[in-house]
């Protein structure tokens, strides 16, 4: 914290101070990358001549329901502090923590487009991803992508997600990480 570079490496073989924090990686592609469902689902950003291109600020298409940026561990509601997935690396690595998707009572202060902070609960999160599927009438369009190539077959739906296999509870969802239309799309559907 005392060094002014953006990363520096720590003295005597420690690994990285990582920080706590992640911007949204489906909000840096091109939009298409993650496209609905409907549209024909994701596809390879090098497929795309501007897959890599990322959206400015003013293209959230719902900037109070699309996350910018958040508490990648679970640092709110912690109910246990060391992910025995990641052990067995000797030193720090032993207590990997567990994410901010990897628990239900899990609620990461979230920044959003609009420039709000609120607290975005993992269970609501999953919550809205099922009635937005429900209220399009398509199971596999949800607000984040399934059908990505990342994290496989986690469930045995043939359904991809972010690291949810490695999770404390029944917690199943990517949003934040792998949002569906990317900085078009939405995390959380609002208020009932």
């Amino acid at each position: 914290m005392d060094d002014p570079g953006e990363f520096t490496a720590i003295l005597d073989c420690n690994p990285p101070v990582w920080p706590t924090y992640c911007w949204s990686p489906a909000a840096l592609y091109n939009p298409q990358v993650f496209r609905n469902d409907e549209d024909g689902g994701f596809q390879a950003p090098f497929s795309l001549p501007s897959g890599f291109r990322v959206p400015t600020m003013s293209q959230a298409t719902y900037p109070s329901l699309k996350t910018h940026m958040l508490e990648h561990q679970w640092l709110q509601n912690v109910e246990v502090e060391c992910n025995p997935a990641f052990g067995g690396f000797g030193g720090v690595l032993d207590c990997e923590p567990y994410y901010f998707n990897h628990a239900l009572n899990s609620k990461p202060v979230t920044l959003f487009y609009d420039a709000h902070v609120d607290l975005i609960g993992t269970h609501q999160a999953m919550l809205d991803d099922r009635r937005h599927r429900n209220q399009v009438g398509n199971p596999d369009w949800g607000l984040w992508s399934t059908d990505t190539p990342f994290g496989g077959d986690v469930d045995g739906t043939g359904d991809g997600g972010y690291l949810i296999g490695s999770g404390y509870d029944w917690a199943n969802t990517s949003y934040h990480i792998l949002t569906t239309e990317g900085i078009h799309g939405r995390d959380i559907l609002g208020k009932q």
